[in-house]
């Protein structure tokens, strides 16, 4: 992680409310439900979820009565469906046994309706997700101090060559898509908001998150 932490907990919440907004949550109760539904989902059998899923329920009590409706009209045979995955079978030849699933081909991911994996094992979530910054990991720098300022310094006013310290090359891009846009970072850990010239990204009114934070200077 190239960020501080408050960088990635801004990170967080910027995605959290970039779903929320996508699923047009804008009460509590609509919040409970998304969050209870999510929960229900992948509490649930990997085919069940899927057939959930693609009938875009919004409540988690439509899910559980499409997911009953599914017993009801399928006929299911090896490992019991009903069963949520890493349960414990109360049947008398599985006792004290985990049930597991026969095979990792009949897996379904949520997110690409592929078979042979989870969604959190899924390659192409992972290659879209590639710009959000993971727990921050502690690292350790070789390079002469001198040098490395030196390099930052190629640009910056004099004036402003006290901040050198601070300054560090990353790179920034809109969610979702298009290409990563490289950066001078300036790093202030007591700001409470992050700020970006405008002209670096096309922003627009499809990338807007639904908050905003007015600013005088």
């Amino acid at each position: 992680m190239s960020g501080s932490h408050l960088d990635y907990m801004r990170e967080l919440v910027r995605h959290f409310d970039s779903w929320c907004l996508s699923a047009r949550v804008t009460t509590f109760e609509g919040l409970r439900e998304l969050i209870l539904l999510e929960q229900f989902k992948s509490s649930i059998s990997s085919c069940v979820s899927t057939f959930v899923g693609d009938r875009g329920v919004k409540t988690v009590a439509e899910a559980a009565a499409l997911a009953d409706d599914y017993f009801l009209t399928h006929s299911l045979t090896g490992r019991d469906d009903s069963t949520p995955a890493g349960v414990f079978s109360d049947g008398p030849s599985s006792r004290g046994r985990r049930v597991t699933g026969a095979s990792r081909v009949n897996d379904v991911c949520n997110y690409c309706r592929q078979y042979g994996h989870w969604k959190n094992e899924c390659q192409l979530l992972r290659s879209r997700r590639g710009n959000l910054p993971g727990p921050p990991q502690s690292s350790m720098c070789a390079s002469s101090a001198p040098q490395v300022l030196s390099e930052r310094a190629a640009g910056i006013l004099p004036e402003l060559q006290t901040y050198l310290p601070f300054i560090t090359e990353g790179s920034v891009s809109l969610v979702g898509g298009g290409d990563p846009v490289r950066v001078r970072i300036l790093h202030d850990t007591g700001a409470s908001n992050s700020f970006i010239v405008s002209s670096v990204l096309p922003f627009s009114d499809e990338s807007f998150v639904g908050s905003e934070v007015p600013v005088m200077g």
